[in-house]
């Protein structure tokens, strides 16, 4: 198995691992754009726009995005980190330049339907609800923040329900001017994949793309402490070796040490 790079004259990674024997393939585009990467008045919009991104782009509707790959018994998801957004694919070998101009459509020219943002508006509202409630979801939440007060890497990947119940198009095209440039981008596939082929439709693809400035990121500074939350609730439950959640009969602590 060999991995090969290149990077296009506007910083655009492309890495491919031909693996021979393999049928199949999977293909994706990460993005330096996480939640980390967001201001306070932007926290969860990384999210919010990894949602939208499936809901139609200038050549896709919503239903077409999705059968173009599921049509050819192929799987399209996506995920949001601190870190950064992920889209990817996995598809058969014949069809990688399917998913490859799928995915580049969906994360390059989504059209942000406002339509679409008040459905997506209203799943990602339920999703934060769920996540309270689950206790072994809400506490790697708490432990960051205890983590890493006052501090982007520290905040909630989901976001407040607060900023979220107001995300508008404008909002949501801002984010990509300013984080979706090529040169924060890599575009990774390995599996039954042909490097020069990938190479070639990436050039087409995204070639024209200019490379843009980029806000420098604050180094985050763990600070550690406690945080002590109170509750009707009476689960008591511990994570990991940095910290942990318990329930005193009073009230919920939460540490990271």
């Amino acid at each position: 198995m060999t991995v090969q790079t290149h990077r296009l004259k506007n910083g655009l990674r492309i890495v491919t691992e031909h693996m021979p024997g393999l049928k199949s393939a999977s293909v994706g585009i990460w993005v330096n754009a996480g939640g980390r990467h967001e201001r306070i008045e932007q926290n969860g919009i990384a999210h919010f726009l990894e949602h939208m991104a499936f809901k139609g782009t200038a050549r896709r509707s919503s239903v077409q995005i999705a059968e173009a790959i599921e049509d050819v018994g192929g799987y399209i998801n996506a995920y949001t980190s601190r870190e950064m957004t992920a889209y990817y694919a996995r598809v058969l070998q014949g069809d990688v330049p399917l998913a490859l101009d799928v995915i580049s459509d969906i994360v390059l020219n989504s059209v942000f339907d406002p339509a679409e943002i008040e459905v997506e508006r209203g799943v990602i509202l339920s999703e934060i609800g769920q996540t309270l409630d689950t206790p072994d979801d809400i506490i790697f939440d708490w432990l960051q923040e205890v983590s890493y007060p006052g501090q982007a890497i520290g905040r909630s990947i989901l976001g407040p329900e607060e900023r979220v119940a107001h995300f508008q198009k404008t909002d949501l095209s801002q984010f990509v001017r300013e984080h979706y440039s090529p040169d924060q981008m890599v575009l990774a596939a390995a599996g039954a994949v042909d490097h020069a082929e990938i190479l070639r439709q990436c050039e087409d693809i995204f070639g024209d793309l200019t490379a843009r400035a980029q806000a420098q990121v604050t180094p985050a500074q763990f600070q550690g402490g406690n945080q002590r939350l109170t509750g009707k609730q009476r689960h008591q439950f511990a994570q990991g070796r940095m910290g942990g959640l318990q329930w005193n009969g009073t009230q919920y602590e939460v540490r990271a040490l």
